[in-house]
């Protein structure tokens, strides 16, 4: 876990991962750092958790800012990114990693439920594009990455506001990669599917004998890592994945098949 790794393309490179105290957010940014690029991750409120994410990194032997950044604030990660490239002399990968998946039957879900859970989750997307973009375009070179989820081709029951805005992540990278491809910037969308990660119990009743189930009945009879999907980021923020753009990574043991 705490070894370099040569990924074509990535060493040098400066990757801003938001929500990266924890699970999908923490695998990213550290595989990004032994792969040799330097890092800036956010969290919401803990920075105990990024500074450790962070330092983790530096031991690695690239340089990493972590900041306390509200992913739906506009000005402040306006302001982070401005510091990334005065820093350390730009950015080069986004990765989008910030979301809520609360569970509501469709006819309990106010209209402050579904505007948080958009705001959240596609807006933070939003938001972070709009920041790297105009950098990437006039560099020529840029990788947007957003954790849309299984929800956006697999609506799950009782979420309709988290599918929607999974959906909306997934539609942002391919307007994304349509409009920016002349400017040397790809935009893609990563499914995961179910992961041994931490998780809100709230937001997943009976997460045993789900576990369970999908253990029973994954093709590969096991659940994902969140390393798994770092690989995944890897891949597309990389050379090896220069050719990819608009596409919807799943990374699901079978789960779903497309």
């Amino acid at each position: 876990m705490g070894e370099q790794m040569e990924v074509p393309g990535l060493r040098g490179r400066v990757a801003v991962i938001t929500a990266a105290g924890q699970n999908i957010g923490r695998a990213v940014a550290l595989a990004f750092a032994r792969a040799g690029a330097h890092i800036v991750i956010t969290g919401g409120s803990d920075l105990a958790k990024i500074e450790a994410v962070a330092d983790e990194a530096r031991s690695l032997g690239v340089e990493a800012m972590a900041s306390i950044c509200d992913g739906t604030d506009e000005t402040a990660m306006n302001a982070l990114i401005e510091r990334a490239i005065a820093e350390l002399g730009g950015v080069d990968i986004a990765v989008s990693c910030v979301g809520i998946r609360p569970h509501q039957p469709i006819a309990e879900i106010t209209l402050q439920d579904w505007q948080k859970v958009m705001k959240t989750n596609l807006g933070s997307a939003f938001i972070l594009t709009q920041a790297v973009l105009p950098h990437m375009r006039r560099r020529k070179y840029g990788r947007l990455l957003y954790m849309a989820g299984t929800d956006a081709l697999f609506p799950l029951a009782n979420r309709a506001h988290v599918v929607a805005a999974k959906h909306g992540m997934h539609g942002l990278a391919k307007a994304v990669a349509l409009e920016c491809g002349p400017d040397g910037v790809t935009a893609n969308s990563i499914a995961p599917g179910w992961l041994d990660t931490d998780r809100n119990a709230a937001w997943y009743p009976d997460l045993a004998a789900t576990y369970e189930h999908v253990r029973a009945t994954v093709p590969l009879r096991t659940l994902g890592t969140a390393e798994d999907v770092a690989n995944a980021c890897l891949y597309l923020a990389s050379d090896m994945g220069k050719f990819v753009t608009g596409h919807l990574l799943h990374v699901n043991g079978g789960e779903f098949m497309v």
